[in-house]
């Protein structure tokens, strides 16, 4: 099932979407992927969580309307390793015809961002589009999340007082080096709020497994302790 122009576009917790993936290629899952599975598999544990997940899976193609595994899911569950990632491509290519007629991953945020503004729900679509980009990256497509553009707002010039003020709380802060963070890892950061706005438990909920997708993405996993090297002896009494 392909989203519409205007439509419903998905935009569910990329997390999600690869759990379940990776859920029937472990197990080649024969029953629906309802709230039952969802819950049971710890894929999905609340109410909203669960329902976004269903709508994504749907309109991706990957369960059909009883929520049962499509032959796009049942094929990325049985290909090859080494031929996941292109046919994987392919269900996204499909499922976002409308998406790629206007738009590549690789042509930055912002002219992603622009391509989905005609899906619904309108107050959803930053999570379209990052739904959209991390699987973008997991098929291939790009190497990275696309950072965001930097916010142009106008600054008001501030009072002097509340500058020195300003000034004293930062110096008195422990300072972090994060240049050398990948771009993907700091646009996503930039959604954290600043100041004295807050956000809901929904959203502060989807930043945490958007940044958990995006962090694996970049930085490797190795459990392995490291080796330590004893001291060498000179031969030298204690």
């Amino acid at each position: 099932m392909a989203i519409t122009a205007d439509g419903q576009a998905p935009y569910g917790s990329p997390k999600t979407v690869l759990d379940v993936i990776q859920f029937h290629r472990d197990k080649r899952y024969k029953g629906p992927l309802d709230d039952v599975t969802l819950e049971r598999t710890q894929i999905a544990t609340s109410p909203a969580s669960m329902q976004r997940a269903r709508q994504t899976l749907g309109l991706l193609g990957l369960i059909d309307e009883d929520n049962l595994p499509t032959e796009a899911l049942d094929a990325l569950a049985t290909v090859p390793e080494d031929e996941f990632q292109a046919r994987f491509a392919e269900v996204l290519e499909e499922a976002y015809r409308p998406i790629f007629d206007v738009v590549e991953p690789s042509d930055g945020y912002q002219k992603v961002r622009d391509a989905f503004r005609g899906n619904t729900p309108a107050g959803q679509q930053e999570r379209m589009v990052t739904l959209f980009l991390n699987l973008s990256v997991e098929a291939g497509l790009i190497s990275e999340i696309p950072a965001k553009p930097s916010d142009q707002k106008p600054k008001s010039k501030p009072d002097r007082k509340s500058s020195n003020t300003r000034k004293a709380k930062k110096s008195s802060a422990p300072s972090f080096d994060i240049g050398g963070l990948p771009p993907g890892l700091l646009g996503h950061i930039q959604d954290i709020p600043t100041g004295n706005d807050s956000w809901t438990t929904e959203r502060r909920d989807s930043f945490l497994e958007t940044f958990a997708v995006i962090l694996n993405h970049y930085v490797r996993v190795d459990d392995q302790p490291a080796e330590v090297t004893a001291p060498e002896n000179n031969g030298g009494a204690s």
